[in-house]
This record gives C-alpha cells, structure tokens and sequence, in this order.
C-alpha cells in the first residue's frame, strides 16, 4: 500500500481543508459537512490492481463528519462502479437507496458509486479504520437488476466468503510499501468480491475450494512481504497467521510453481535487492543488510543472490569499469 495523504504532514489549524481538498479529489468525490474538528487525523493509502483499487482509510476527529456524495458530483464524474466497504473497527453509519447502516466492527456494506450516498463518522479519537475496494461495474458477472436491493446494506456474516475476505483486506490494509504481485492480488480480489456477492445472491459457483486456495495464497504473500525479515519465519509460522494448517497451506501453493519457503526467500532477495541500491544503505556491508532481512547466513545470502540477479551483491553496489550503475 502507498501512503496517499496523511494530515500529520500539515500544520492544526490547516488539517480540515487539507482533509477536505483531498476528499474532494478522490475517485468518487465527497463533500464533508459539519463544524470543523479543533483535532483531526486521517490517513489515506492505496494499491491498485488491474481494475481493482484498495484504499485503507484511518479517521479520528473530535466532532461528528458527514461525508456526501451528491447528484452533482455524480453528474460531474462517475466512475460506474462498485465499492465494497470493510470497516475494520466499527463506527460508521451509511445510507444509500433508503438503506441506512451502522457498522460494526469486520462489516462489509456494498455501494454504488453512481447513486448518492451519505455517511457520518462519530466524534472519536480512536481512529475509525476502513477498507473500500473499488472496482468497475462491468466487472461483476452477476444480473445488475439483482444487485440493486443489496445496495446500501451489508453483506451478511454467514456467508463462507464473509470471514476469510475481511481478514484478507485488514492485512492487505496494514501492509505499507510498494506495490507487487499486482496481478496474483487483482486474480484474489476479483475472484473473491464475485464469489462473495455471488453466494449473497445466491448465484455463481460461490466460494469454492479453488477460489478458498486462491485468496489463502495472496493473503500468505502479504504476509510473507511484512514478515520476511523474521529469521525464524517457517511454514508453520505462515499458516498459523492464517488460522489454517500447515499441509493446507502448503496444498495451496501445489501447482503455483513456488513452495512457501521459496516464497519467503524471494521476499528477502527483493528487500535485499533494494536496499543494495537504496542510498540510505550506502554504508552498511551487504551481510549486514542480508541479517536485517532475515538471513541468517551472510554466504548463504551471497550465493542465493548471486543464482537470483546473475551478479554478486557486492557488484550491484559497486559497479565494475565498463557496467552502468
């Protein structure tokens, strides 16, 4: 996830029309109302992958904000496209097509993003979380007409998909850094949003095994890209953070052409990679960075790095005569 806007980076008294610029200049504009807040903090980051774009929202203020979405901004940009909501910690009131919903904690609402829509976030300061997946309404193989009743109210947590996709988006949310594996992450997330509405309608295959193992593996990749510099990181330790077991796990990788301790040594190869070229590193011995990023062995490192990229750590770093930096 890439940090969009933070109001830590601006002064107090500018924060609520900072806020309010970037509401305004998101995907689906919004409007904020109400008295500013004397104390205001929100953080926007995204990912986008192929047609799908996950923004993870976190907002405290110390006085009630209405969001609103008119008729007018629709007219002035519609993106024609789906939103699911996850709110993470709960506190959140919606209202779209006559449908009003409280969230609570891990609720997932659906919303059009062509239809106005209001929200209210209470006056708190512990920060409310959300995570919105936004993608284009094309994109659902599922009967339009069908959806719309399910507009503005949440998706109910008995269904298979409820539980596994929440946990999913919150530790797709907490990640920080760069985009990668957009691809794999775009298979999950289509794959899982059309399976969740699917089974809400009663429609579609539902979340089946394939679709079950599929977002099992994106959501062990996340894991694995925040966790590669534990040394003790272990196929055990990755289903345990799954709530699965460990021949479950590796059952999900069959197939993908990478075991799950491979998957951990490219995480740390990459890391590595980067911070080889990253200026900030220029004075620390490449074993140094290996053991940061979870490598126990600096040789170990020197010959996997050497068998990945084709060239010695050491020669990244420094090129030779002739090789461009």
């Amino acid at each position: 996830m890439r940090l969009r806007y933070d109001t830590d980076t601006v002064r107090w008294p500018d924060r609520y029309e900072f806020f309010r610029a970037a509401a305004a200049s998101e995907v689906a504009p919004v409007a904020i109302r109400g008295r500013a807040p004397g104390r205001l903090r929100a953080t926007l980051s995204s990912v986008q992958a192929g047609h799908f774009l996950v923004e993870a929202v976190s907002f405290a203020a110390d006085s009630e904000t209405e969001f609103l979405r008119s008729d007018r901004m629709i007219r002035a940009g519609d993106p024609d496209c789906y939103r699911l909501c996850l709110n993470i910690t709960g506190g959140e009131v919606i209202e779209q097509a006559g449908n009003q919903v409280r969230f609570a904690p891990r609720d997932i609402g659906l919303y059009n993003l062509s239809s106005r829509y209001h929200s209210i976030r209470p006056a708190t300061w512990q920060a409310v979380r959300v995570v919105m997946v936004t993608f284009p309404r094309r994109l659902l193989p599922l009967d339009e007409a069908a959806m719309t009743p399910l507009l503005g109210t949440l998706l109910p947590r008995g269904l298979a998909a409820h539980s596994p996709f929440a946990q999913f988006l919150t530790c797709l949310a907490d990640g920080t850094g760069p985009d990668s594996e957009a691809g794999s992450l775009a298979g999950a997330l289509g794959q899982a949003t059309t399976a969740l509405i699917g089974e809400r309608l009663g429609a579609g295959s539902g979340f089946t095994p394939a679709v079950r193992r599929l977002l099992y593996r994106e959501w062990a990749r996340l894991i694995v890209a925040r966790r590669s510099g534990d040394p003790g990181l272990s196929p055990a330790e990755i289903a345990g953070a799954l709530n699965i077991s460990t021949s479950y796990l590796h059952e999900i990788f069959r197939g993908s052409g990478q075991t799950p301790m491979q998957l951990v040594k490219a995480a740390r190869l990459e890391h590595c990679h980067r911070d080889l070229q990253d200026p900030a590193h220029a004075g620390k011995p490449a074993g140094e960075i290996a053991i940061a990023r979870g490598y126990k062995r600096p040789d170990q490192f020197a010959r996997d790095f050497r068998q990945r990229f084709g060239i010695p750590a050491t020669q990244l770093r420094h090129p030779g005569p002739g090789r461009p930096a």
